[in-house]
């Protein structure tokens, strides 16, 4: 198992709070996928954020320090790129990468100033900045990356595939997730992934 670090230990502790929640009933594929849809998004909001960014300026966030928790280390209110270990802003699509976890994934792989505009060969959506209304501004490039994560960690390789603009020059970055396989049709219930992230939350 690779080491748990403070930026995966808030994302799985989010999650089991987010499973809790949906953990009462049996749902169907089409709500399932909507809910982890609504799941992995969340996972991607900033520490804190529970609502979709309202404006591009990140009401002049982005460059204001957590002063707490894990992300306290972070320069400024970011956007979360989920077990890659990056921090980042989110523009309509892509993400400006700020910060980058020592020992994650990414580390030594993103550079701050990267800008990754897609994943796996697919670039990112538009995004919609959608004040306190979350059924808006989750959509583009934080749903995408979510989406792509979720194919990684459940392919045979685990690679997460960056569409990254460096300068210049655009470039694909490898980042090696861990294979912790697919959600279940079942999602949250009777899912082996959903039980790994949940004893790592409690560990950690």
């Amino acid at each position: 198992m690779s080491k748990l670090t403070p930026v995966t230990g808030f994302c799985l502790l989010f999650c089991v709070l987010c499973f809790k929640v949906m953990s009462s009933e049996l749902l169907s594929s089409s709500v399932v996928r909507k809910r982890l849809l609504f799941l992995l998004s969340f996972l991607f909001c900033g520490t804190g954020a529970l609502f979709a960014i309202k404006d591009e300026d990140n009401q002049g966030r982005w460059e204001k320090a957590c002063t707490n928790g894990p992300d306290a280390v972070v320069p400024g209110f970011l956007v979360n790129m989920g077990p890659t270990g990056a921090r980042g802003i989110l523009k309509e699509q892509s993400f400006l990468v700020q910060y980058v976890f020592d020992e994650s994934p990414a580390y030594s792989k993103l550079e701050v100033g990267d800008e990754v505009y897609g994943a796996n060969g697919k670039k990112f959506s538009e995004h919609t900045f959608g004040g306190a209304n979350i059924n808006r501004g989750l959509e583009g490039p934080i749903q995408d990356l979510g989406l792509a994560i979720e194919d990684s960690e459940g392919s045979d390789d685990g690679i997460l595939e960056l569409m990254v603009e460096r300068g210049e020059e655009k470039i694909t970055v490898e980042i090696q997730l861990e294979k912790l396989g697919r959600f279940a049709d079942t999602f949250p219930q009777n899912c082996p992934k959903t039980e790994i992230l949940k004893a790592r939350a409690h560990e950690y």
